[in-house]
């Protein structure tokens, strides 16, 4: 390595050496060393002295700074004038551990610890990073010096037991003993127990780890934390019967106990003893003890189940009432009953529910999100515009009111006026990604129909700026590129994109069908329209049989074409335009 001058390039110095050291898979002692040229000469012994006490001083006021690399050089420097000083070796251990080194920190602790051997704040430094470096045994042998050396310094035992209860050559017999020798010396205490059961449950023996708590239990049979300890023993070993007795004897002891009659209520419903389970919950959910934000966590998971089975709805409902029942007048009982309903699909009662919540408290606007969300997916537009108004007066600063105002709008065909309120939407929405997603989605199509079509590209440009892979603005974006017949390589290209992230989605293979069909491959677009139709749901859709007919009137098949047209206004299409092809026979109305 070249050497470099002292003044003016102490950084690169540092640099130099750290990136040299970083380097290395196997480190020497000399490679932890930096060399430095043209050190300073003193007079006397006093002025080094002073000299290297500003070194130590400014140390550590760069390590306080944060300035971890300059107070590394200046301990690396007190080194060149006194190589074999214990506490830089120490502090400069401590500045390696302190930016995740732990290789270098260890080299450093250990060289102070054999310059001052009896120092045990080194040694205990250089055990901690041993155990920093997975070397458990080096570190438990330290501490077990320190205890031979200063026998009423228990702490020392217990570290040495923790460390060879994490040995890689299975030490537990070694660790039990101490763990008992400690139980001899300081009585019963909890932390003894508690390595013991758990290097009991690492080599398998659940009774013996069980032995231990109920040790704990036996000594303190009104500490409840116990007999939850030895449950979840037991519960983790698929031993439920044992862990329910464990349970009942809690709750002969603490009837009201309320995370013992939850779990015994599970017990029963593992069993399949419905009745017991709600009678162990009911009393449970009533247990002032047991705030709402604990019956809200254990019910919430209930929503995925019932979106799945709906035969989990009964029970979900039953438990969201007994929360009513406990907090009659708390709007969280009433939200989450209104989730519920939502989950199930069941509008009115989730509706209900809502209200109810928004009366109690209506300076959340969690709830009143709830519930529009409620009327926009039931479609209940009028009742969507009344309340996402109200929200815009109460939460000025908030964006929902005036997406779902502006979502209103766009569904009572006032797309003109749904500008504005959206606008404001996407400015509030900052920091929200998937809101900003929805905006500028819905932005995008009702520019798309006002015909301003820069602005609607750049909507949808925007969205999947933050999101290239989203499938539903993908096969938007591609649709009504291909309707206006502009920049149709992209619109082919996004519509790819959307149908390998959501195989088998009929919407997304109609708008493959249709740019398809715009490029003028009507072979592959006559297959992706059929591969469309195939499904179900499509076939309601009107729009879907006019593509079809359409493709098939390119392919000179007209019979079945006009076959098509006539499905179409059987779904519902009774535009003129579509009038005038079936009557006319012809694809191409602007040539009449």
């Amino acid at each position: 390595m070249k050497r470099l001058l002292l003044y003016g390039c102490w950084m690169g110095l540092l640099t130099i050496y750290l990136l040299g050291c970083h380097s290395a898979k196997k480190l020497s002692s000399s490679a932890h060393y930096p060399h430095f040229t043209h050190l300073r000469h003193f007079s006397d012994q006093a002025s080094q002295q002073v000299y290297l006490d500003s070194l130590f001083i400014a140390a550590e006021t760069h390590k306080q700074q944060g300035n971890f690399n300059r107070a590394l050089f200046d301990l690396f420097l007190f080194l060149a004038y006194s190589p074999e000083n214990a506490a830089a070796h120490f502090e400069i251990s401590r500045l390696f551990a302190q930016i995740q080194q732990p290789d270098r920190a260890l080299f450093y602790a250990r060289k102070a610890t054999i310059l001052e051997p009896d120092n045990r704040w080194y040694q205990i430094n250089y055990a901690d990073l041993l155990v920093m470096n997975h070397r458990y045994d080096s570190a438990a042998a330290i501490f077990a010096d320190l205890y031979r050396k200063h026998p009423y310094q228990t702490d020392y035992l217990y570290n040495e037991g923790v460390l060879l209860a994490e040995s890689r050559f299975h030490r537990e017999d070694s660790a039990l003993k101490i763990f008992d020798q400690l139980e001899k010396i300081n009585g019963l205490q909890e932390e003894y127990v508690y390595q013991k059961q758990r290097i009991y449950l690492a080599i398998d023996s659940v009774e013996a780890a069980a032995a231990e708590v109920r040790r704990l239990i036996h000594q303190y049979p009104d500490e409840p934390r116990y007999y939850r300890l030895l449950a979840q023993i037991y519960h983790e070993h698929q031993m439920d019967d044992s862990a329910l007795v464990v349970w009942q004897a809690l709750l002969s002891r603490f009837p009201n106990y309320p995370q013992g009659l939850i779990a015994v209520a599970l017990q029963y419903r593992r069993k399949g003893d419905t009745a017991a389970y709600y009678r162990y919950m009911s009393k449970a959910f009533a247990n002032p003890d047991l705030d709402i934000e604990q019956k809200i966590e254990f019910l919430y998971p209930f929503l995925k189940y019932i979106e799945i089975d709906s035969s989990q709805l009964e029970g979900a409902v039953r438990l969201a009432q007994m929360v009513i029942r406990a907090h009659p007048t708390d709007s969280r009982a009433f939200a989450l009953y209104g989730d519920i309903w939502m989950s199930a699909g069941h509008w009115d009662s989730a509706n209900r529910a809502y209200l109810q919540a928004i009366t109690l408290d209506s300076s959340n606007i969690t709830w009143w999100q709830f519930l529009m969300n409620a009327y926009a997916v039931e479609e209940q537009n009028q009742q969507l515009l009344t309340l996402s108004r109200q929200v815009m007066k109460l939460f000025p600063a908030q964006p929902e009111g005036y997406y779902y105002y502006g979502t209103a709008l766009v569904r009572s065909h006032s797309l003109q006026q749904a500008v504005e309120p959206l606008q404001q939407a996407l400015n509030l929405a900052q920091q929200d990604r998937d809101l900003k997603l929805q905006v500028l989605s819905l932005l995008g199509s009702v520019y798309n129909d006002l015909q301003l079509y820069s602005r609607s590209d750049s909507c949808f440009e925007a969205a999947l700026a933050l999101d290239p892979n989203n499938d539903l603005i993908l096969n938007n974006y591609s649709y009504y590129l291909a309707e206006r017949g502009e920049h149709l390589k992209k619109a082919l290209q996004m519509i790819q994109k959307a149908v390998s992230l959501k195989p088998d989605e009929y919407s997304y293979e109609d708008t493959y069908a249709w740019v398809l069909f715009k490029l003028k491959d009507y072979t592959q677009a006559l297959k992706w329209m059929q591969k469309s139709l195939a499904h179900p749901e499509a076939q309601h859709s009107s729009g879907y049989w006019v593509h079809y007919g359409d493709i098939l009137f390119a392919l000179h098949r007209i019979a079945d074409a006009i076959s098509s047209w006539k499905m179409a206004v059987e779904k519902g299409d009774t535009s003129e335009i579509l009038q005038q092809k079936i009557q006319l026979q012809t694809l191409y109305l602007h040539e009449k």
